[in-house]
């Protein structure tokens, strides 16, 4: 239980913004930051008829990806909430 507790605290403390000395954090910004400018990016680029029939493929590969890692994101930001606001209950946390 509390290796689980552990895991559960470490992925926090790198899925929010962290110090510059933490690595894993520091990374983990660097991806979610970029992936948000490939997405709009992407959303953009799709607008143009002639780029979406040249790359559409390619474009909504790139909205995939990008949405896959905001829904695990978002699915590790739910899992470690009570270890972001422990001053608050798990559900409340969550909410």
């Amino acid at each position: 239980m509390q290796k689980a507790k552990n895991i559960r605290s470490r992925i926090c403390s790198i899925i929010e913004v962290g110090s510059d000395l933490d690595y894993a954090s520091r990374a983990y910004d660097i991806v979610n930051a970029a992936s948000i400018i490939l997405n709009v990016a992407a959303s953009i680029i799709f607008t143009y008829e002639n780029l979406r029939l040249r790359y559409g493929a390619a474009i909504l590969l790139v909205e995939n990806i990008t949405v896959a890692f905001f829904c695990i994101d978002y699915i590790l930001r739910v899992f470690t909430a009570k270890y972001a606001y422990p001053e608050e209950t798990e559900v409340y946390s969550i909410l």
